[in-house]
């Protein structure tokens, strides 16, 4: 008679233990269907840019990364308290719907395709609260990248970054014996006259690269300082790469 309300009582908190396992799945499941279907052409319009658009090229692998760095910091979303925070959630994700219907009305393609992130940040403290989004927003945030909102910037680094890829390439030419002389951003090499183009100044290259170091220095290094310095190589070493290019092509001629 002891033994029986026992096993009575595991019967009955079984299911209940299975519902509560079930629902954050589901919850999940029907976020992510959501989120297709208000943002399947802009996720199409999103890879249109990829594929066409050479300066965005490395955004196919943008979300890769993301999902590898989410999946990384995985563990420590088990461990934190998942607990839906609609104070923040629910006003994120409205702005990131309102930036949404703003760019389809107004045809401002690039808002909608932010609203995407803007979005998936207010979801993710809807489903998961505010700790499991802290540990996650290095993820999110790295979505951006993806977004061709960045001509601008992009924009005004191209002359200086002409002028710096021309300086290196011509001291790289002196070096190896080559007679070369630079007016602004072109090289005259006996016989020969080099124009460094935006397409050659490196910014894209440099661009490219800035998202391929970004998520290695935030998952292998474990100080701020340290994840500095890698960027730093890395602009260096981007410039650098750039004017042996440009060199090797006066050298050749």
């Amino acid at each position: 008679h002891i033994a029986e309300p026992g096993v009575l009582l595991e019967e009955t908190h079984a299911p209940l233990q299975s519902t509560m396992t079930r629902y954050p799945l589901a919850a999940v499941a029907i976020a992510i269907t959501a989120l297709g279907l208000c943002y399947g052409g802009v996720i199409a319009s999103l890879m249109n840019v990829w594929s066409t658009n050479f300066l965005y090229s490395y955004g196919f692998a943008v979300p890769v990364i993301a999902a590898y760095i989410a999946w990384t910091r995985a563990h420590e979303s088990r461990t934190l308290n998942a607990t839906p925070d609609y104070t923040f959630g629910v006003p994120v994700t409205l702005a990131g719907m309102a930036m949404l219907v703003t760019g389809r009305l107004g045809a401002i393609i690039v808002l909608e395709q932010a609203s995407l992130v803007v979005t998936l940040a207010g979801l993710v403290l809807l489903l998961f609260g505010s700790d499991v989004f802290k540990s996650q927003r290095f993820s999110i945030a790295y979505l951006l990248l993806m977004v061709p909102m960045w001509s601008y910037a992009i924009g005004q680094l191209q002359d200086p970054s002409r002028v710096l890829s021309t300086k290196i390439a011509v001291s790289l030419l002196h070096a190896v014996g080559v007679p070369a002389f630079r007016q602004a951003t072109t090289i005259l090499v006996p016989g020969h006259t080099f124009a460094v183009l935006q397409e050659c100044s490196g910014v894209n290259q440099l661009i490219a690269l800035t998202a391929m170091v970004l998520p290695v220095a935030y998952l292998w290094l474990d100080t701020y300082a340290r994840r500095v310095a890698l960027f730093v190589v890395a602009v260096v070493v981007g410039y650098l790469s750039n004017g042996v290019r440009i060199a090797l092509v006066g050298w050749l001629a």
